[in-house]
């Protein structure tokens, strides 16, 4: 069952969110089964877990640079930006945050929304920082990413 945020904007893209909700399966057997590709993402308890610059990591499928789908899931590590605001002023809300390299390397692009921002902690537990959520250029020096927080509820 799919649970949409009620308060998702779709005009400025806060609370760009949704929860899945599992059914239950009626007998003892396991959705998916754990492995070295597929393995749950812990959700956070507090929104100061992790630091700006800290190493995150992203996936998806979203247009690469030559402004093609990737044939393959791709990933690649990024840095939390702080003070977002300061490139995109008030498009900037609560419950979004920045992700990337300011100098453009890296980034999410088209097709990579709803992606996760994944980042591990010292013990190596993973938790899901973000959601892939928009930005105005892929790849663009001082235009990161923009993600919706995640966090408890």
């Amino acid at each position: 069952m799919l649970s949409p945020i009620c308060s998702y904007n779709g005009q400025t893209y806060e609370n760009d969110i949704a929860l899945v909700e599992l059914k239950k399966l009626p007998f003892k057997q396991e959705c998916f089964r754990e492995n070295p590709a597929v393995r749950p993402v812990c959700v956070p308890w507090t929104p100061h877990l992790f630091q700006p610059n800290h190493t995150c990591s992203i996936s998806g499928w979203g247009r690469t640079a030559e402004g093609k789908a990737a044939k393959v899931l791709l990933w690649a590590n990024v840095s939390l930006i702080p003070d977002c605001e300061r490139f995109y002023e008030d498009r900037f809300k609560p419950g979004m945050m920045c992700a990337g390299d300011l100098d453009g390397s890296v980034d999410s692009c088209q097709g990579d929304s709803g992606g996760p921002l994944l980042c591990e902690d010292e013990l190596g537990v993973s938790y899901l920082w973000g959601i892939v959520s928009w930005g105005d250029k892929c790849g663009e020096p001082g235009h990161p990413g923009v993600y919706t927080q995640v966090k408890r509820v």
